[in-house]
């Protein structure tokens, strides 16, 4: 198979094996967990996701199209990702129980909290992922992703089966960020 078949058949397969490890986190949870728990995730899920996207900034997009990548140039990128997510995280932190007073809900502050933990991985992630995807190692993109969402998929379950209820998915997301 050519380099260039060989990569989108791995980014094909990264693709629908993530949908398949989520469709299966999806239907056990709902056996597990009570919609109201799984609510306030998604709730704060939505927040941090917001925060993430405010944190690439473009950054994955430069190291991916760049002509040239330098060390000098992944080394900015990692430096502001990093300055970005500290300020995202600190906002997050510091709005967490303003953000649960406006739903009415304490239990999203706890979520904003613990999933804050795995947004601060991001930038020792992104940067790599990027250089991965821009020399077109769809395999180990595959891989690494399909491990983490394995891990989110194992971790969620297990918290849930142990009793940690809505708090289940937002330590299951960092136990994913921490295996990715």
């Amino acid at each position: 198979m050519t380099g260039l078949r060989r990569s989108l058949a791995f980014s094909f397969i990264e693709r629908y094996a993530a949908s398949l490890i989520n469709l299966a986190m999806t239907a056990a949870l709902a056996r597990l967990m009570s919609p109201d728990e799984i609510g306030v995730f998604v709730i704060g899920g939505t927040v941090v996701l917001l925060g993430e996207v405010l944190r690439d900034f473009g950054a994955s997009a430069y190291l991916i199209q760049a002509r040239e990548v330098t060390s000098d140039g992944v080394r900015t990128t990692f430096t502001m990702t990093f300055i970005l997510s500290a300020l995202i995280a600190a906002t997050l932190l510091a709005t967490a129980g303003p953000i649960a007073a406006f739903y009415g809900d304490p239990r999203l502050a706890p979520v904003l909290k613990i999933t804050t933990a795995g947004f601060m991985l991001g930038p020792f992630i992104n940067p790599v992922l990027a250089l991965l995807r821009r020399s077109m190692a769809f395999d180990k993109v595959a891989l690494i992703n399909t491990i983490g969402g394995c891990a989110n998929f194992a971790a969620a379950v297990g918290l849930a089966l142990a009793g940690f209820g809505y708090r289940s998915l937002a330590m299951a997301y960092v136990v994913a960020t921490l295996a990715t």
